[in-house]
C-alpha cells in the first residue's frame, strides 16, 4: 500500500557542500595553500592524479549555484568556508576579497529565501599550519579560534548557524591515521589521539569565540560522523547489543563536548593525549545543536558467548553498495537518531541529519537527462526510516543531503558522484538529475509517497533485478 509521508511543520529540508570540494579557484584573489592543494599535486595521493584546482568552478559560478538552489527549493544551506581563503597563511593578515566572497554568497542565498548554515572546517587546513605541525599542535587550536573571530565578526549579523569542524573522527583516523587524507601521515596512536584532542579544543575555544564575537542570537553546533551501527534483528536482544556497540565506537565524539572529560577506557595505555583540565572544560562550551552524519552501517547480533556480548556480521552475499562500496542500510536513520537521543537527548535536543547521501553511475543521457533512480529509492528508503524515528517521538529539526552538486571526492578524485546536479566536468554545465526534481517535490509537499509494503532491502534487489 502507498503512504503518504508527512514531515512535522517546519522541518527543514537542506543540502551541503564543503568549500574545497566545489570552489576550485585555486591562488586567486589572494587565497593561500591549503593542505589539500598540496596533497592533490604529490604523485601517487590521489586517483587518477586529479586535483580540485578548478573542481565545479563554483568560486566563479556561485550565483548560478544558488539559483540552483533556490530552483530545487531547498530551505537551507550548509556550506564550509576555506580557512586559507580567508586568512592565507593560516594566522595574521586577513584576505579581504576572500571575505567578501562568502559574504557575497551568504546574501544571495538570503534574498533567495535559502537559511545559510556555516561551517569553518571541512577538512582544507592553511599549508603554512600543516608546516607547523598542523593539528598535532595546540598553536592550530588557538589559530582556529582567531580565524573563527574573523568570520564571525564578518557574517555573523546574517548567519545565525555555526559549526565549527565536519567529522573529527574522519580527520584524526585518515589524516594522520591511515594517511589516506592530506596531510598523509601515519602516525603511533598517541599521536592521533593527541590531534583528536587539539581538533576537540578548536571547537571549544571557537564556540567560546562565537558567543563573544557574534552579533546577535547565534547557535554552535556539533557535526559528528557516526560509526554506523544496527542490529541484525529488531528484536530487544539485538538492539541492546547494537546499542553497546555503537556506544563503544561513538562515545569518544560525544562525551567530551558534554561532559567535559574523555569516557573510561578511550586510550591504551602510553596513548592518553596531553589534555589538562582547564582545555577539558573549553572542550565542554555549551552548544545548542547537534548534526550526525549518516551513510551506511555495520550489522550487529547479541552473542552471549562474544568477549562485548556481541558479534559483527557480513554483509549478506547479495547486498546493496554504493559506488564508494558503502553498504546501503536505511536502518540507520532510524537507530542513528534513536542511539542518539536515547543515550545525549539532554545534550541533543536539536538534532540534524547533516550528511546523508550516495554516490551512484549517474549518466548523462542521450536525452540530456540523468536518471538516477538509484539515488530516489535510497532517499525514499532513507528518509522513510527518518519518518519512522520522529513518528516515535524522535525530534529531528531537519536534513542536509550530501551532496548539492557532483564535486572532488577526495582521494578518489572524480570517479564518484553525490550529488542532487550532474557536473559535466569537460563544460561544467550543471544538469539537474531527476533526483533533483524528487527532492523538490518532497520539500513542497513537506513528504512524499512511500510504497509501505515493500521493504528497501527488496526494493534494492528489484533493482538489481528487474527481470
Amino acid at each position: 500500500m502507498h503512504k503518504r509521508l508527512r514531515f512535522p511543520k517546519g522541518f527543514l529540508w537542506g543540502v551541503a557542500a564543503s568549500a574545497y570540494q566545489i570552489e576550485g579557484g585555486k591562488g586567486e584573489d589572494g587565497k593561500g595553500l591549503s593542505n589539500w592543494d598540496v596533497f592533490t599535486h604529490t604523485p601517487g595521493k590521489i586517483k587518477y592524479g586529479h586535483n580540485a584546482d578548478v573542481s565545479t568552478d563554483h568560486y566563479h559560478r556561485w550565483k548560478e549555484d544558488v539559483d540552483l538552489l533556490a530552483e530545487i527549493g531547498v530551505k537551507a544551506y550548509r556550506l564550509s568556508t576555506s580557512w586559507s581563503r580567508i586568512i592565507p597563511a593560516g594566522q595574521g593578515k586577513v584576505n579581504r576579497k576572500g571575505l567578501d566572497f562568502y559574504s557575497r554568497l551568504v546574501d544571495r542565498l538570503l534574498e533567495k529565501g535559502i537559511t545559510p548554515y556555516v561551517n569553518l572546517f571541512h577538512w582544507d587546513l592553511p599549508d603554512a599550519l600543516e608546516k607547523k605541525r598542523g593539528w598535532r599542535s595546540k598553536e592550530t587550536s588557538y589559530a582556529f579560534a582567531d580565524y573563527g573571530t574573523v568570520v564571525f565578526q564578518a557574517l555573523s549579523d546574517r548567519v545565525k548557524d555555526w559549526m565549527m569542524f565536519n567529522e573529527m573522527k574522519c580527520i584524526y583516523e585518515l589524516s594522520y591515521g591511515t594517511g589516506e587524507l592530506a596531510p598523509g601521515l601515519r602516525l603511533p596512536k598517541r599521536a592521533q589521539y593527541q590531534a583528536l584532542h587539539n581538533l576537540m579544543l578548536a571547537h571549544g575555544l571557537a564556540v567560546q569565540a562565537l558567543r563573544a564575537n557574534g552579533k546577535g542570537r547565534n547557535r554552535a553546533g556539533l557535526i559528528n560522523a557516526l560509526a554506523g551501527v544496527i542490529p541484525e534483528t529488531d528484536s530487544a536482544k539485538d538492539v541492546r547489543a547494537a546499542e553497546k556497540c555503537w556506544l563503544e565506537r561513538n562515545a569518544l565524539f560525544f562525551e567530551p563536548f558534554f561532559y567535559g572529560k574523555y569516557p573510561e577506557g578511550s586510550f591504551g595505555e602510553g596513548e592518553e593525549p596531553d589534555a589538562t583540565a582547564d582545555e577539558m572544560k573549553i572542550i565542554a562550551a555549551p552548544i545548542d545543536f547537534v548534526g550526525i552524519n549518516l551513510y551506511g552501517a555495520n550489522r550487529v547480533a547479541h552473542d552471549s558467548g562474544a568477549r562485548n556480548g556481541y558479534r559483527e556480521l557480513q554483509p549478506p552475499m547479495i547486498s546493496p553498495f554504493t559506488t564508494m562500496r558503502w553498504p546501503i542500510t536505511p536502518k540507520l536513520m532510524y537507530y542513528g537518531v534513536k542511539f542518539t537521543k536515547d543515550n545525549y537527548g539532554r545534550h541533543a535536543k536539536a538534532l540534524y541529519i547533516t550528511e546523508s547521501g550516495a554516490a551512484f553511475v549517474d549518466v548523462l543521457g542521450h536525452d540530456g537527462k540523468v536518471h538516477d533512480f538509484g539515488r530516489i529509492q535510497f532517499l525514499k528508503d532513507y528518509l522513510a526510516e527518518l519518518h519512522r524515528a520522529i513518528r516515535q517521538g524522535y525530534e529531528v529539526k531537519g536534513y542536509f543531503l550530501w551532496s548539492f552538486i557532483d564535486n572532488f571526492e577526495w582521494a578518489m578524485g572524480y570517479t564518484h558522484r553525490f550529488g542532487l546536479v550532474y557536473c559535466d566536468w569537460p563544460t561544467l554545465r550543471r544538469i539537474p538529475k531527476d533526483s533533483a526534481f524528487f527532492y523538490r517535490d518532497a520539500i513542497k509537499n513537506n513528504g512524499f509517497t512511500y510504497d509501505a509494503r515493500r521493504d528497501a532491502y527488496q526494493s534494492w534487489l528489484d533493482q538489481l533485478n528487474p527481470l
